[in-house]
């Protein structure tokens, strides 16, 4: 279940009150947020540029993120491949 910080950072991203168009957003029991953001073909981008954008934005949204890891989850078509990034986000 998700705490009140979680449910703050999930309404402010769901909103699109930001920039940060992820896919799926999972709240941790411990506190800890997972990102992702699906692709088909990557155009140069890796895991880390989505870490990198996910801390930025929430930033300026007001949120301090920090990070904790960053996947490039690769699946053979036709499964979904996604970059993953793995936050602690706190006011």
């Amino acid at each position: 279940m998700a705490n009140k910080m979680q449910k703050a950072v999930k309404e402010v991203v769901e909103s699109n009150q930001i920039k940060l168009y992820a896919d799926k957003i999972i709240c941790h029991g411990n506190g800890e947020m997972t990102f992702k953001k699906c692709y088909f073909y990557r155009h140069g981008k890796t895991a880390t540029d989505w870490m990198d954008r996910v801390v930025q934005e929430l930033g300026d949204a007001g949120f301090q993120a920090t990070r904790v890891s960053t996947e490039d989850a690769y699946a053979i078509w036709p499964k979904s491949s996604y970059f993953v990034a793995r936050v602690r986000v706190n006011r």
